[in-house]
């Protein structure tokens, strides 16, 4: 019947590959706007550097347009692992919490929540050195220092203590990450059953897009502060020892409201990177779900 169709699960594998394969093609339109918005974060918005438009042009006048796409077969290879996994958990797990095939449609937001977060915390943890990398490779000074992508993973290692390395403030990241990633999934989550439910829409791959934009809208306005943190901390370990460190530091010399400095590239850079892996996520879903689960 049409209405247990609704509630079917994806195999891992299906949601792997459509989560990697719509988070890569996503990423690789849209770095341009992550770099930028690093760029803001790390050198403060002012200046060259107050909006997300002067600060794509300071970077092609000064580095040449390639340098937007710097940093980006990282960040592919982050996404990989990242939206992979975190797709692949997330309904499962949603699915795990709820009582009865009724709550599969409307779940209860905490079970959302909680889905989220846990999924979010996993993926992410897999995901943090390709995370170390993508950043070192975007700031202008650091990557300077490698030759490329490959050789900022070799230096790490050989540098900074092997494997610990790579896992430089992966708890900070972590944190980060599955709280903003139970702020998009739900966002998204909540959006796409209310469709559902509400209307008598199909749950077609093109109103992924709508989704993808909600979940950018709510995860940028939660995680904003804890994605200012993380960047610093990554950037600056001499400085900042810990994240607690740094948001002191931060309210001491430039106040509380410091924290959102950046929302606005934040916010472009999360509303066009989610609705495009959203929408190509439903598209690979569709394609792979037939292909691999015959559905």
């Amino acid at each position: 019947s049409k209405d247990q169709k609704k509630v079917k699960q994806d195999s891992f594998v299906v949601g792997f590959l459509s989560g990697a394969t719509g988070a890569c093609m996503s990423e690789t339109i849209t770095i341009p706007l992550d770099t930028a918005k690093v760029r803001m974060m790390l050198y403060g918005m002012s200046g060259k550097y107050a909006t997300v438009t002067s600060t794509l042009k300071t970077i092609v006048d000064e580095q040449g347009t390639s340098r937007l796409w710097k940093g980006s077969m990282a960040a592919c290879m982050r996404q990989c692992v990242f939206a992979g996994l975190k797709l692949a958990l997330y309904e499962p797990l949603r699915n795990k919490l709820c009582k009865s095939e009724e709550e599969k449609k409307m779940t209860p937001l905490y079970k959302k929540i909680i889905a989220g977060v846990v999924s979010g915390g996993i993926a992410c943890f897999f995901a943090s050195p390709f995370d170390l990398v993508k950043i070192r490779m975007q700031d202008a000074n650091k990557s300077k220092m490698y030759k490329g992508t490959m050789d900022c993973y070799k230096q790490i290692y050989l540098r900074e203590g092997g494997v610990k390395g790579y896992f430089a403030g992966v708890w900070t990241n972590v944190g980060r990450n599955s709280f903003m990633n139970a702020a998009e999934l739900t966002a998204y989550d909540t959006t796409r059953q209310l469709v559902l439910t509400k209307t008598n829409l199909p749950d077609h791959y093109s109103l992924y897009l709508f989704y993808g934009i909600m979940a950018g809208l709510v995860g940028s306005l939660c995680a904003q502060p804890l994605d200012f943190v993380k960047t610093r901390v990554m950037n600056n370990p001499e400085i900042y020892k810990n994240a607690l460190t740094c948001v002191k530091m931060t309210i001491e010399k430039d106040g509380v409201l410091s924290f959102y400095n950046g929302i606005r590239p934040f916010m472009v850079r999360a509303c066009s990177f989610n609705a495009l892996m959203f929408l190509f996520y439903g598209y690979w879903r569709q394609f792979f779900g037939k292909m691999i689960d015959g559905e």
